[in-house]
């Protein structure tokens, strides 16, 4: 789906993944989701590989089996459904807003949300990363480390919207409160990320 020109979820035949009747199936397909749209944001293009009913199903199968194996709790499936469900979230981050504002359309203008549907966006995607955080564990510094990344990447659209709306780069005056609070919270989330990163061992690096 992510090389056809039309978007995959429009056809109107349901498709189901070759990868469900293998036993890894369900790992793969969100290996596969998370690896395409980081790819896709890095290179700027816009994603072909969205979130999708296959993806929600995989991470039930990846639940469902987590509490089926004699009740053995796997951690690395665990962080690997949370970890895909962050990723949902830097895709709903990137669509909404950063994408969104990067549209240079003539009827752009007719299209653009009010600052309070942004507002009520931005505070929604703040909302659902601080209920996430609280399932990634402590010790997997690896994900806490991207985690501050997207919390990172949200404030920077804020930065960045504040400054594309700017009349003049000089004699602007002081920061409004909230742009100032999200270059420090930006500054902020960084240096956490790198704060995580630099526990890792040169293996895992």
């Amino acid at each position: 789906g992510m090389f056809l020109e039309e978007d995959p979820s429009s056809t109107q035949h349901p498709i189901t993944a070759p990868l469900d009747q293998y036993e890894d199936g369900a790992r793969l397909i969100l290996l596969v989701y998370i690896s395409s749209l980081n790819i896709s944001i890095f290179l700027r293009q816009s994603i072909k590989a969205r979130w999708s009913p296959t993806i929600e199903q995989a991470c039930s199968n990846i639940c469902k089996r987590m509490l089926g194996e004699n009740n053995a709790f796997n951690d690395d499936d665990k962080t690997l459904v949370v970890f895909a469900r962050l990723n949902h979230i830097l895709e709903r981050i990137h669509i909404n807003l950063h994408e969104h504002s990067a549209v240079d359309l003539p009827y752009s203008k007719e299209c653009e949300p009010t600052q309070t549907h942004l507002d009520h966006l931005i505070s929604k995607f703040k909302y659902d990363l601080s209920e996430l955080f609280k399932e990634i564990p402590e010790d997997r510094h690896r994900v806490i480390a991207y985690f501050y990344s997207v919390e990172a990447y949200l404030y920077q659209y804020i930065i960045d919207s504040y400054i594309e709306k700017m009349p003049t780069k000089f004699g602007i005056g002081p920061l409004p409160a909230n742009i100032s609070d999200a270059f420090l919270r930006c500054y902020d989330f960084c240096a956490r990320t790198l704060g995580e990163f630099v526990k890792l061992t040169p293996k895992l690096v």
